[in-house]
């Protein structure tokens, strides 16, 4: 596969500084640009409707602030040339997701080929314009095809249905996207083997090969003078094989052979039939190297450089061309081959233009670019490289470009070829990113072609996100030429690529590694009472704390209690905090009928008093505490054993765009499902009907009489039944986010301080979603299924089996609750983590029926005495876990 990588970003202008797109909106903005449509309507929650013009490049207000107020827009392309490429192990790796090679059905693709061919040739002719799907001519092929209509639909025809007649209607002015799609369709047919006499289809292959060349032109680095030289028809720069008079049409070699050199500098003839293609030749080339699963084949002279992949900015236009999946080779690529070129004129010690890269000219691929269209002979397109023979095995030789024909047989002269290098892709390319010569950025635009298996990349990636997340980066970010924040972004990319469908305990494993190292001989140290003053001494001693000590281990200390800290004490007291949120902070947290905690609105809690703050003199710095709680808590595996709102969690993790559906769905998830903000039917019925006439854009804050505009001017707009849609939207994300967003950011921050990063590149916050955040931090009852489990990993002493089997059937006969509090007595919380019970001990102790059990929280171990009966056992362990509060000696 000719491998040219293509990566589109669109922007907009904030007051001279050019800013992405969300990744929802880039979604959209560039599946409407390949569509080739004029403009497009964005929805973007909280701000309003936006219309993107494509051809002037502007975004203007539609509806929401600022209605009418313009500003420009651009898309960003980089265009890299890594090489030519084999996709995948075994010829396939990633499959195509063009749908015209999904498609096997010739009678379909033929009637494709012929609408699309009309089109293109009479783009005046309405009739052409319009397809009847039940009509005879579409019924049995097009009509009754998803793919083939969803294609269409995708190139800019729109679907209208008058029962019983459904069309397809192109309605657009452009046509180059219709001629464009007519030569995939027609390609596709060439992959198939069907092969068409039509003097149209002739010609636009013809016209094919032309637009290849201009492509290829763009890529080549040519001098000046040498420019100058060139005819100026372009069917005379390319002496084609495409363009080669009937003879050389009807002559096919019955065997050619290229000679290459191996990445073990072993020279090598590969043998092929004479009319082999490129996909053949890379085939070849792998079963010549064992193991090797990416080649990329250049010049030999150029085998041992390699050309930084530079990213080259443009506002232009191209079209990204596809590949064909299963080994096949992509429709446009690489630049053309010296052979296919006018001859040149003597070289000239200024060989590239002054405005040219250096570093990009530094080593050209091979050209091949012809090769890698479908159904073209190597031999044919790369005369240079490759020799071709008769069927008595005679050397057989072409033309130059100059004598007007591409190929001829002659046997006068010597054949001679020029060899080529193969190169193993990833090796190459990975020794050049551990040198620090290529950024995170490149690596992320051939992502998809390399092998995660193999455990140098993933260990590459996540030495150099760590050196960013720490700030040591500056050597090899100025050798790449990039900056830290963008390689930032790009890497959590590849995180999400890379380890975003690992198994959670995997995910958090990674999150871990990539935390700053601690220093062991140094603890943050934070000393609390189990009293009234407890989140006030809590959040007051880990503000106290800076980010560094944060970063190193956490001993906890109970006054008045003896017990050191090896965990035990750890997970009770972040067990404490998720607990006491809602009764000791009720200024700051409140519970929803749901039974989730969520903060108050900013507006209530910014007049909390300071006994209401845990004593911090900033709402936000309480806020900020409790994410530094979450966020050790996470760092260690421990549970608060609450759970937050997930809209809340959502806000802190997520800076995506909300839409209306899923705001239904969180305001169902907080309030309850019968809540009718939450229903369909608020939309369904008129607003007559469903009580919201008569209501303004506007919102009263819950718990105040503080009333807030949802837009500017809200309150002069009245609810309609052509916005009420909007309404409903802006009044739940005013609700859910816009009201409590100080306390979000605040709280944010504090994650931010264990685990570093920015909100979009933490990698807490990167790889778990929301819903997996919300369970960490909430654990889990004991259900039966985990008294299974916590039977199963025990390790019980002999002296107490007996004793022990009692225990595990007290606690299978026990609800939820008196679990709870067993296991929070033996383990020192009441809640389950999200890696569940690892690892437990029960462990003989001196005593009689009357004594009590003990526990060593930090172990996970009861001690307990040889008790003469199973009711003795349950009635002193009830009250060990109804009297134990803290860490005594008993």
């Amino acid at each position: 596969v000719a491998a040219m990588a293509e990566l589109a970003r669109w922007q907009w202008d904030d007051a001279g500084t050019w800013r992405d797109f969300a990744e929802q909106c880039q979604a959209q903005m560039e599946a409407a640009h390949q569509r080739r449509e004029r403009s497009i309507e964005l929805e973007i929650p909280p701000f309003g409707t936006f219309r993107m013009d494509l051809q002037k490049l502007t975004q203007s207000t539609v509806r929401g602030r600022n209605p009418g107020y313009e500003r420009e827009i651009r898309r960003q392309v980089r265009k890299i040339e890594l090489g030519y490429f084999l996709l995948g192990y075994e010829g396939e790796i990633c499959a195509s997701d063009s749908l015209v090679d999904c498609m096997e059905d010739i009678e379909v693709l033929e009637k494709l080929a012929k609408v699309l061919r009309r089109i293109s040739e009479e783009p005046e002719e309405f009739t052409f314009r319009s397809l009847n799907l039940v009509d005879d001519e579409f019924r049995d092929n097009l009509g009754s095809n998803e793919e083939a209509q969803q294609f269409l639909e995708e190139l800019g025809f729109e679907l209208i249905e008058e029962e019983p007649q459904q069309f397809l209607v192109y309605m657009q002015e452009q046509v180059e996207g219709i001629r464009a799609a007519q030569k995939d369709v027609e390609g596709r047919l060439r992959k198939l083997g069907v092969v068409k006499k039509d003097s149209n289809v002739e010609s636009n292959v013809e016209s094919n090969a032309v637009e290849s060349n201009t492509v290829a032109e763009s890529n080549t680095v040519e001098s000046n003078k040498v420019e100058t030289n060139l005819p100026s028809n372009p069917m005379q720069q390319v002496a084609s094989p495409m363009m080669a008079p009937a003879a050389a049409e009807s002559a096919t070699p019955a065997s050619c052979e290229v000679q290459v050199v191996l990445p073990s500098g072993e020279t090598r003839k590969i043998e092929l039939l004479g009319d082999a293609t490129l996909e053949q030749f890379l085939e070849a080339v792998k079963a010549a190297v064992p193991g090797l699963r990416l080649p990329c084949i250049k010049q030999q002279e150029q085998q041992e450089q390699w050309p930084r992949l530079e990213a080259s900015l443009s506002g232009g236009k191209d079209k990204k061309r596809k590949g064909k999946g299963k080994g096949g080779s992509s429709k446009k690529g690489g630049k053309w081959n010296s052979a296919h070129r006018a001859p040149e004129p003597p070289k000239t010690e200024n060989t590239m233009p002054e405005s040219a890269d250096p570093v990009m000219h530094q080593a050209p691929m091979l050209d091949m670019c012809l090769a890698a269209e479908p159904g073209v002979s190597l031999w044919r397109a790369c005369p240079n490289h490759v020799l071709a023979r008769d069927v008595t095995g005679k050397q057989l030789l072409h033309n130059q470009p100059d004598t007007g024909t591409a190929f001829a047989w002659d046997m006068t002269k010597v054949a001679t070829t020029e060899p080529v290098a193969v190169e193993d892709f990833e090796e190459a390319f990975t020794k050049r990113l551990q040198a620090g010569l290529l950024r995170l950025r490149d690596l992320a635009a051939v992502a998809p072609l390399l092998d995660w298996e193999k455990p140098e990349l993933p260990k590459m990636l996540t030495g150099r996100l760590k050196s960013l997340l720490e700030g040591s980066c500056d050597a090899w970010c100025k050798a790449a030429a990039c900056n830290q924040e963008d390689e930032l972004l790009c890497a959590r990319v590849l995180l999400r690529r890379v380890h975003g469908r690992l198994p959670l305990e995997e995910r958090l494993r990674l999150c871990r590694e990539l935390l700053p190292p601690e220093k062991k001989d140094r603890k943050a140290r934070v000393v609390v009472d189990r009293g009234e003053e407890f989140l006030k001494e809590t959040f007051t001693g880990l503000m106290a704390l800076s980010v560094e000590e944060l970063r190193n281990p956490l001993s906890i200390c109970f006054k008045n209690e003896v017990a050191e800290d090896y965990g035990g004490p750890r997970r009770d007291f972040f067990c404490m905090i998720g607990t006491r949120l809602c009764t000791d902070l009720k200024e700051l947290w409140r519970r929803l009928p749901t039974g989730a905690l969520a903060p108050v609105p900013d507006a209530v809690s910014a007049t909390s008093p300071k006994e209401g703050r845990a004593g911090l003199d900033d709402v936000e710095e309480a806020y900020r505490a409790c994410g530094r709680a979450a966020g050790l808590a996470v760092k260690y595996g421990d549970v608060l054993g609450e759970e937050l709102a997930g809209f809340f969690v959502y806000q802190v993790a997520r800076d995506d765009t909300v839409g209306l559906e899923e705001l239904q769905r969180q305001i169902a998830e907080s309030e309850g499902s019968d809540d009718i903000r939450a229903s369909r039917k608020l939309l369904e019925c008129h607003v007559s009907e469903s009580g919201i006439k008569g209501l303004r854009l506007t919102r009263t804050i819950t718990g105040t009489l503080t009333e807030v505009e949802l837009v500017p001017g809200g309150h002069d707009l009245e609810v309609t039944e052509e916005n009420k849609a909007d309404w409903l939207r802006l009044h739940l994300h005013d609700k859910l986010y816009r009201s409590m967003q100080k306390a979000a950011d605040a709280f944010r921050t504090g994650i931010l301080d264990i685990w570093g990063g920015t909100r979009r590149t933490c990698p807490l916050l990167v790889l778990l979603t929301p819903s997996e955040l919300v369970r960490i931090w909430a654990g889990s009852g004991v259900t039966d299924a985990d008294v299974g489990r916590w039977k199963e990993v025990a390790t019980v002493s002999h002296e107490v089996k007996t004793q022990a089997g009692w225990l595990w059937e007290i606690l299978e006969e026990s609800d939820e609750a008196y679990r709870a509090k067993v296991l929070k007595f033996t383990t020192g919380v009441h809640r389950i983590g999200y890696v569940g019970i690892q690892s437990f001990e029960v462990q003989p102790a001196d005593g009689q029926d009357e004594s009590l059990p003990r526990a060593m929280t930090c172990a996970n171990m009861l001690q307990m005495p040889r008790y003469s009966s199973k009711d003795s056992l349950a009635k002193q362990l009830r009250k060990a876990t109804e009297l134990c509060d803290g860490f005594q000696i008993l």
